[in-house]
């Protein structure tokens, strides 16, 4: 399960389109294995 500090560490990855710092702080979640690819984070940072 991952903490408050790690879940908005993730966000905030997210939000400045940042693959490689998101890829290390979601690696073992489910979505990590979802999103794979920088094309993927590319679409996932689009619609958030």
């Amino acid at each position: 399960m991952m903490n408050t500090e790690q879940h908005e560490a993730i966000q905030a990855a997210i939000e400045a389109g940042d693959y490689d710092t998101w890829k290390e702080l979601s690696a073992n979640t489910p979505m990590a294995e979802k999103i794979d690819t920088k094309e993927k984070f590319k679409k996932l940072t689009e619609m958030h």
